[in-house]
């Protein structure tokens, strides 16, 4: 079911940009239409597939002395289906891609209504799919970080050189 949520925002959004022209020729509420789903495209993926399909959520907030602040979190990625985590990765590469190449076109016709809505469409997308490499990446360093700190636990000096890790301190953790 949530792998449904994910692709149905995002295919009204293409399927409204390519068809809605075919039955009206009132382009501004088609754009409109196709902002407000590209809009909640972001906010369902942000907020919830990504973390049912993936187990990631991020957001940033702006701190008190105006610098942007990254919050990531992530769930114990055992429990989660691998089809849907490579449904998830995929469908967010690729809506990227669409709207960019939705957006070229527009620019080698010299269409500049169709490139702003191709614009929102792609800057909403692909600033999703950062979100979630943020936090993709931040989760594997954080794993690395806890497997080393428990290895370096349970492990003996000796232990240790033998495999190599002696000296290692915190590079896991960087």
């Amino acid at each position: 079911m949530p792998c449904l949520f994910h692709f149905l925002f995002k295919a009204m959004a293409i399927v409204f940009y390519i068809f809605f022209g075919l039955f009206s020729s009132d382009k501004t509420l088609c754009y409109i239409i196709v902002i407000t789903l590209s809009a909640l495209d972001f906010w369902t993926v942000k907020n919830v597939t990504g973390r049912l399909l993936v187990g990631l959520r991020w957001w940033s907030r702006v701190k008190d002395d105006g610098k942007e602040e990254w919050i990531f979190e992530s769930l114990d990625q055992r429990n989660l289906n691998k089809i849907d985590t490579r449904v998830f990765w995929t469908s967010q590469y690729l809506m990227g891609g669409i709207w960019v190449v939705f957006a070229v076109v527009s620019v080698l016709t010299i269409n500049i209504s169709n490139l702003t809505v191709c614009v929102i469409g792609a800057v909403l997308s692909i600033t999703n799919t950062l979100g979630y490499i943020k936090c993709d990446k931040n989760h594997q360093n954080k794993m690395g970080s806890y497997l080393m700190n428990k290895a370096k636990n349970n492990l003996s000096s000796d232990q240790m050189i033998r495999i190599g890790m002696y000296g290692m301190g915190n590079r896991g953790a960087s």
